[in-house]
């Protein structure tokens, strides 16, 4: 889930940009709960928000920086909640006791697990006293069919329901567009169907981030996940 959070349309990582650290850990967690790895657990609070996590499945899913996440909450001692978990994954803790669970340089190892599939490649440029690492798209097709993707779900009113690829598609676009980096998608599209695709992600934001009755384990999961994004303070 971390591709379309990690690259920005110009083809390059934004380094900068703390938001899109925060989401990619998020995704990360998103993605382990639609794998059936992760789970919340009922707790004495009302709240999903306070639910701690667990791990239900151990078994490895095959992608390193998954599998490394996945690692990190089966061996945590404590259980946390997720936002508790977007924060260690980032790096942002007090106690050193805490800091061997930040997950370090996320970015860069699934952009160069992209790399090693061929859907994009390196480049490196001398910038003075620094090299600045791109990563420009090997093949545009894949671009482009993403894009296709994005904009055929956005604008096809698919219907609502509890698929997993559905819901993997819809929390993609909702953590895409609260971190602001869904509008250079859709760039190619009329103005009035751009404010048409736009009004959808909204909904579906709206829809998956309201913690109502009944959820699914997914859905709970991706539900703390993008409220915790709305909520950070970046």
């Amino acid at each position: 889930m971390g591709d379309a959070n990690t690259f920005s349309f110009k083809e390059h990582l934004s380094f900068w940009n703390d938001t899109t650290s925060y989401a990619l850990r998020a995704c990360l967690l998103i993605d382990l709960a639609l794998s059936g790895r992760i789970v919340l657990k009922k707790s004495t609070s009302k709240k999903l928000e306070n639910w701690p996590v667990f791990v239900r499945d151990s078994t490895k899913i095959g992608e390193p920086v998954l599998d490394e996440t996945l690692e990190r909450i089966d061996h945590m001692t404590k259980p946390r909640t997720l936002p508790a978990w977007i924060d260690l994954l980032c790096g942002d803790v007090w106690l050193w006791t805490l800091i061997k669970y930040h997950l370090k340089h996320a970015r860069t190892r699934l952009a160069e697990g992209l790399v090693s599939k061929g859907i994009i490649k390196t480049n490196v440029t001398s910038l003075w006293m620094m090299n600045y690492v791109t990563y420009p798209w090997r093949d545009h097709h894949y671009k482009t069919m993403f894009c296709q993707q994005v904009t055929d779900f956005l604008l096809m009113e698919a219907s609502v329901d509890h698929e997993s690829a559905w819901l993997r598609m819809a929390a993609l676009i909702s953590v895409a567009y609260l971190v602001n980096v869904l509008q250079p998608i859709l760039h190619h599209l009329p103005k009035k169907l751009q404010r048409k695709a736009l009004q959808r992600a909204t909904l579906l934001l709206s829809q998956l981030s309201q913690p109502t009755d009944h959820l699914s384990p997914e859905r709970q999961v991706i539900c703390v996940v993008l409220q915790a994004i709305m909520e950070d303070d970046w």
